[in-house]
């Protein structure tokens, strides 16, 4: 049933109602059903409407929350990699760096290239880094880390965000773990 406001499939899961502003339980499986049963008779404008709005609906804003260069790919590699294979905005967030005390500043600008390069493997849409020290965040203020966070979120307008267990043994993921929390 198609006209000017909505489009409505009968699917084997149920009625699918495709709105200009709102659209429920679609997948990759039903789109190509419903370009295959609709796609021909309907014209290639229908088909091109439909996936529109399946992209308007589906490309999700996404942050991963790091303390440190490299916990982000170990913690959840195969999902920044899954997650961007499937058209969502993977966005990555280190919260530190290196200090001074321990690594040396070209030591600290290496490892944030090794880790750009990882992420343009896993299909990351950008990288930020924080400035806050490592491992020193257990005497930095969690209300000045937690501001910090919240408005990169603001920012780019995250929908789904993924960050460390709070109950990690590393200091450094509890307290960024915590910030997110606030």
């Amino acid at each position: 049933l198609i006209n000017d406001e909505k489009l409505l499939l009968q699917t084997g899961k149920g009625l699918i109602w495709i709105l200009e502003y709102e659209l429920r339980d679609i997948n990759n499986e039903l789109v190509d059903s419903v370009k295959l049963r609709i796609g021909d008779k309907l014209g290639y404008n229908v088909e091109y409407e439909i996936f529109k709005l399946i992209n308007k609906w589906f490309d999700m804003n996404i942050l991963v929350v790091a303390p440190h260069a490299d916990d982000e790919v170990l913690g959840c590699g195969g999902l920044i990699r899954r997650k961007s294979k499937e058209n969502d905005n993977v966005y990555v967030l280190i919260v530190t760096m290196g200090s001074p005390k321990l690594y040396p500043k070209e030591r600290v600008l290496n490892v944030r290239n090794e880790a750009v390069k990882a992420h343009e493997i896993l299909g990351v849409k950008n990288t930020f880094f924080f400035d806050f020290l490592a491992p020193e965040l257990d005497i930095t203020s969690t209300a000045e880390i937690a501001s910090s966070i919240l408005k990169k979120i603001n920012e780019l307008n995250i929908e789904e965000l993924y960050i460390p267990h709070r109950g990690d043994v590393h200091s450094d993921h509890r307290v960024v773990a915590n910030a997110c929390y606030v």
